[in-house]
């Protein structure tokens, strides 16, 4: 249990720090880039997640929608992390591919670099078209030749996810807008609430002030106190009245807001999720092919086909480099290469140990980012997971309610095992 009591203590309080000043959160909005890291994203303030507190009377859809964003993130980072774990393991095949070239006897390896050096001599003749154009590097040629059957696809699903990050900004300074509000006004309602605390004090002392006051002159005079009596008490229960109501109204309003906030909070951490996730999937791409935008990607691509075209007219070396890449493919099938197709494009790392070290680094980064982005989606299961939890022991009456919400967002498997 001294688990759940840490995440209780974490997650499960209210906070009472207020904004001054709404200008102080929109001043500090994500400004549009594109290039981001991962990395550069989670150390700004504006990505961490902020705690929730349902507070001390929760209503039933307060606690409902409590469990719905909760089993939501949970739901949304498990369906990235399958897509994620997919690729890693691509990456990690390549890395075992070249473990397998390298452990190759030396009498097929000099056969397999005989015919990667005839490509390789091939290719730079063909390599003199490119030059001509200056357009883009051999480095991108061969990119874009590695990947040149999805590249239409992926140059696709870049340009959506761009427009998807800016969304999610635009969607970010809204929800961090609001927030900024309802905590500006949240605070103007406990300093309502200090208003009436000293007026009814200022009230108390007035009151009982006019009374002894009035008691003296009857007791010392002979004047009939009577209506200086009743005339007192009538004011007095007015302002009774209107500070009965103002506290009244005030109390309503700070649940109000609270609900409010609370609900501004839970959409604001998902939007952050999605733009950490968004901004670390666009990292990724932009490694895998050495760009900065989509823009970019278009434009080597578009260049990349020209010369391609170019090169289809001096047919006879074009249809020699097929020939000799399908019996490369054929040499690397019988030592049980999972891809082949990929050394196509990197044909020369086969002959030269130095390119072969630097197509290991750029997996092992590529495997890396992966492996980052995969760790942080279960770092915000657990932590709603655990959110989740938490509830269910503090108030047992709701664990119909949250099992129910991670069988409707297909989580429930990974929520039990959490548990366990």
């Amino acid at each position: 249990m001294g688990a759940w009591s840490n995440l209780k203590k974490i997650f499960y309080t209210e906070k009472d720090d207020y904004v001054n000043d709404i200008e102080d959160v929109l001043e500090n909005e994500l400004q549009p880039d594109m290039s981001q890291t991962v990395i550069e994203v989670l150390k700004n303030e504006e990505a961490k997640l902020e705690p929730v507190s349902l507070g001390k009377k929760p209503t039933d859809a307060d606690v409902k929608n409590y469990i719905d964003s909760n089993c939501g993130r949970m739901s949304t980072v498990q369906q990235q992390n399958k897509g994620l774990r997919r690729e890693y393991e691509k990456v990690t095949g390549y890395l075992k591919d070249i473990e397998l070239i390298e452990a190759m006897d030396s009498e097929r390896k000099n056969a397999l670099i005989s015919v990667a050096s005839e490509i390789v001599e091939l290719e730079r003749q063909q390599k003199k078209v490119r030059k001509q154009s200056k357009k883009i590097t051999e480095a991108n040629y061969n990119t874009m030749y590695q990947y040149e059957d999805i590249m239409n696809k992926e140059l696709t699903s870049m340009k959506k996810k761009e427009k998807f990050q800016l969304d999610i900004k635009s969607d970010m300074r809204h929800l961090e807008g609001e927030k900024a509000g309802l905590l500006y006004e949240k605070k103007e309602r406990y300093s309502r609430h200090a208003y009436f605390k000293t007026i009814s004090i200022g009230l108390s002392v007035m009151i009982i002030s006019l009374f002894i006051f009035l008691l003296i002159v009857a007791t010392f005079s002979n004047i009939d106190m009577t209506i200086p009596f009743i005339i007192v008490i009538a004011v007095s229960g007015l302002f009774i009245l209107y500070i009965f109501m103002g506290v009244r109204n005030n109390r309503y309003g700070m649940a109000l807001v609270s609900r409010k906030l609370n609900r501004a909070i839970n959409l604001l951490n998902s939007v952050k999720i999605k733009y950490i996730n968004n901004t670390a999937l666009l990292d990724y791409l932009y490694g895998k092919y050495s760009v900065k935008s989509a823009d970019e990607l278009e434009y080597i691509w578009g260049h990349y086909l020209r010369i391609r075209d170019e090169e289809e007219k001096n047919q006879a070396d074009r249809e020699k480099i097929d020939e000799l890449e399908k019996e490369l493919k054929t040499m690397l099938n019988s030592e049980g290469i999972n891809d082949t197709n990929v050394w196509s494009s990197q044909v020369v790392a086969i002959i030269e140990s130095r390119e072969m070290v630097e197509v290991r680094h750029k997996l092992n980064v590529r495997r890396g980012k992966l492996r980052e982005q995969i760790a942080y989606n279960d770092e915000m299961f657990s932590q709603s997971a655990g959110l989740l939890a938490v509830l269910m022991a503090d108030k047992p009456e709701y664990e119909k309610l949250v099992r129910e919400g991670v069988e409707k967002n297909k989580i429930s498997d990974e929520f039990y095992e959490f548990l366990q």
